[in-house]
């Protein structure tokens, strides 16, 4: 049986352990008849390869060949710092190996169930355990004829290094707009630039810019030691979910131009005197109490 014509696809990511920045996966995809060409150009696990030599393979991979035949396509997902917090901070938390695998998922939906490639093979740099994560594959996508989960399938499988490199470069070019605010590092937790950036770039009140994971032990512990704690007043247990959903509102929401001062005055607190340059936030005075101690070791 001939499947020279049949596609093959091949998912990675990049920036799955910097407390800075999007996690960034990719998913690339050619004929397997195509396939041998990718190790030709020098694709390899990204983490081998120079930023320059990156970018040189991605350029050669979206020339578009003298016939107008495009034989190489990769789709890429960004996963914002701030999404990762939220998910992994909320009630009901989602690991970071479940966003991981839900993108992966999602980028293979988008290519065979929106796009229409005929995907026969998938080949995963697997995170987390192997086995349950090609189940998940098998079960959603019955007709893919093989399906291969592994470590280091970026350097074992060509259209996975291939991803690779879309991913890794898709986030250096990420971070490279990050770095316009000033030097962010590799975004890595012990690289000491990246260290320097949070520790000059933590607001007592405020805390951190989106760019930032709430969700790594590196800004929790700064945000500890550093951080003005407030402390959120439930109620009693008859009222403390209504007076909540009431203060969680007005804290989102800027202060009214029509609401009376006085009415503000006795009702709120606000951040004004804490810095002028940040904008406004009310926070209802019964629901937050800030530790002023702590301000006055801050100061």
């Amino acid at each position: 049986m001939d499947n020279s014509n049949d596609y093959i696809l091949g998912i990675d990511e990049a920036g799955r352990g910097p407390v800075l920045g999007p996690m960034v996966y990719a998913a690339a995809f050619c004929r397997r008849s195509d396939s041998e060409r990718l190790r030709a150009m020098g694709c390899d696990d990204s983490k081998v390869l120079t930023p320059e030599k990156r970018e040189a393979i991605r350029s050669e991979l979206e020339r578009v060949p003298n016939d107008g035949e495009t034989w190489f396509h990769f789709e890429v997902l960004h996963i914002s710092a701030a999404e990762i917090s939220e998910k992994m901070l909320r009630k009901a938390k989602v690991s970071l190996n479940d966003i991981s695998h839900d993108a992966a998922l999602q980028l293979v939906d988008k290519v065979v169930m929106d796009q229409g490639y005929p995907i026969r093979e998938v080949y995963v740099d697997t995170v987390g355990p192997p086995e349950p994560y090609a189940q998940k594959f098998r079960k959603r996508y019955p007709f893919l004829r093989r399906v291969v989960v592994t470590k280091k399938a970026d350097s074992l499988y060509s259209i996975v290094s291939a991803a690779s490199i879309c991913a890794k470069t898709e986030r250096d070019r990420s971070m490279d707009t990050a770095r316009t605010s000033g030097l962010v590092g590799s975004g890595y937790p012990a690289d000491p630039v990246t260290r320097a950036w949070m520790q000059e770039n933590l607001h007592p009140f405020f805390g951190y810019p989106d760019l930032v994971r709430f969700s790594w032990g590196t800004t929790v512990e700064l945000m500890k030691s550093r951080a003005i704690p407030i402390f959120w007043d439930s109620g009693d247990s008859e009222t403390g979910s209504k007076r909540q959903a009431f203060c969680i509102e007005k804290f989102l929401k800027p202060r009214s131009a029509k609401r009376n001062s006085t009415e503000a005055n006795e009702n709120t607190c606000t951040t004004e005197d804490l810095s002028p340059s940040i904008p406004l936030v009310s926070v209802p005075r019964y629901l937050a109490r800030v530790d002023l101690k702590r301000t006055d070791k801050l100061n």
